[in-house]
């Protein structure tokens, strides 16, 4: 009887404990600093190598890579890539190619330009990458 009792009081001093530590709130610097670090660590976490493979298996024969620019945006990874073509059939089969991919989510054209040497494309996309087979980065 005289455990149960005991088990008891620690029961109810840790749940006032808890509703103690639950009202308090971090400093905003602190909060600060933890997101900066939160930022940096994501930033090493992300692998350029698989995201480029992914890219690489998608991007039709006839479509050049402009530039890639991933970002965070929500806890996502977002993409805005840029590519050129020959024709504007380049840039639309290079879009069904990104929404087919398992990897691009919600891809879509943002825009389309003639340049010099060809049309140019630009791309918006949630960037969801498989899960890693291996340690690259």
């Amino acid at each position: 009887m005289q455990l149960g009792v005991t088990l008891e009081q620690e029961l109810e001093r840790l749940r006032a404990e808890s509703v103690e530590l639950g009202a308090r709130s971090a400093p905003a610097a602190a909060l600060h600093e933890w997101a900066v670090v939160r930022r940096l660590v994501d930033a090493r976490a992300f692998s350029w190598t698989r995201l480029l493979a992914s890219l690489e298996e998608t991007v039709p024969p006839s479509v050049r890579l402009v530039s890639i620019a991933p970002g965070e945006s929500e806890g996502r990874i977002e993409v805005r890539l840029s590519a050129e073509g020959r024709g504007v059939e380049d840039g639309l089969a290079f879009l069904k190619a990104l929404q087919a991919s398992k990897e691009f989510e919600g891809a879509f054209l943002t825009s389309v330009a003639e340049t010099q040497r060809g049309i140019e494309f630009s791309y918006t996309m949630t960037y969801r990458p498989a899960a890693a087979g291996g340690g690259q980065s």
